[in-house]
C-alpha cells in the first residue's frame, strides 16, 4: 500500500497543475492513516483506492473556471479549462491572449 502511495504521488507531480491542494491534501491524509493502528487495514486499503479513482476520474472530466495566472506583468485573470489529463489551456477575459501548459515550463503559448 505505501508504494501505491508513492505512485500516486509521483503521477500527481508530473500531472497538469490542477488543483495542487486538493491532490496534495489526499496524498497526506493518505500518509497520516498508513501509522493509524486503529484503523483497519481493510479501511486504508479502501481510502488508498478512493484516492486513486478520484484522480482516475479527473482523466475523463472537462473543467472550466476563472483563476489568476502568474505573468511576467504580475497576476491577470483568465478563464482556465482543462481537458480531462490532456491538456490545460487559458484565455484572457478579454480573449485577446490564449495559451496552454507544457511540461517543465509555466501556462504560455499563442
Amino acid at each position: 500500500m505505501q508504494r501505491m502511495v508513492e505512485v500516486l504521488g509521483e503521477f500527481v507531480a508530473a500531472d497538469l497543475p490542477f488543483l495542487p491542494e486538493e491532490c496534495g491534501d489526499r496524498l497526506a491524509q493518505l500518509q497520516e492513516l498508513r501509522p493509524q493502528p486503529d484503523v483497519s487495514l481493510a479501511e486504508k486499503y479502501r481510502r488508498t483506492l478512493e484516492a486513486r479513482q478520484i484522480e482516475s476520474d479527473y482523466g475523463r472530466t472537462l473543467e472550466a473556471w476563472r483563476g489568476e495566472l502568474q505573468a511576467e506583468g504580475g497576476l491577470r485573470s483568465v478563464e482556465f479549462f482543462r481537458l480531462g489529463r490532456v491538456m490545460l489551456y487559458y484565455q484572457t477575459l478579454d480573449g485577446h491572449e490564449s495559451g496552454w501548459w507544457s511540461p517543465g515550463a509555466p501556462l504560455g503559448g499563442a
